[in-house]
């Protein structure tokens, strides 16, 4: 504390009484220091040329001083926040990413959006998906042993194997 807020203090009563003045002076700060934040974070959207891991990190920094000011996020609107503000080519991720049921933290969120921006410059497809923390539902069948003789290049059928009507080769 500086010696004028401490000269200030020095005929108050007990430490209440200090605490409640210090918030009196700068709580008006702290307030317009949540809204600031806040405006950022629900205003901000990447540059269609920005570094994804720089612009996630300066948005979890932001989620951190609000967090700090006791106005804590809850994850689901911080990746809710971090998606919603990503440029136009990252369309396909976030549908990809909540098609999945994906639940990660913050750093995994990042991590994802920095791989596949790198694949997005090299020109290569990745389809976001999760191991454990997304709904599986039942994929389809293999092929049966009657479709695998089928010649799609030539666009002629040639069945191998008996056919199962007639029991004759050939058809």
């Amino acid at each position: 504390m500086s010696t004028k807020l401490k000269q200030q203090h020095n005929n108050m009563p007990d430490a209440y009484s200090i605490v409640t003045h210090l918030q009196e002076l700068y709580g008006e700060q702290s307030q317009s220091a949540r809204y600031e934040i806040s405006k950022a974070i629900f205003r901000a959207k990447m540059s269609p040329r920005g570094s994804d891991g720089d612009y996630v990190l300066k948005m979890i920094a932001w989620m951190d001083k609000l967090k700090e000011l006791d106005v804590p996020m809850h994850q689901y609107l911080q990746i809710n926040a971090i998606l919603q503000s990503l440029s136009d080519s990252f369309r396909s991720f976030i549908s990809n990413f909540y098609m999945n049921n994906i639940e990660c933290s913050l750093t995994e969120l990042m991590y994802m959006l920095i791989i596949t921006q790198g694949n997005m410059e090299t020109g290569t497809v990745m389809a976001v998906s999760s191991s454990s923390k997304t709904k599986k539902g039942k994929g389809k069948k293999k092929a049966t042993q009657a479709t695998k003789g089928i010649n799609k290049k030539k666009g002629k059928t040639i069945a191998k194997g008996k056919c199962f009507h007639y029991g004759k080769d050939g058809y």
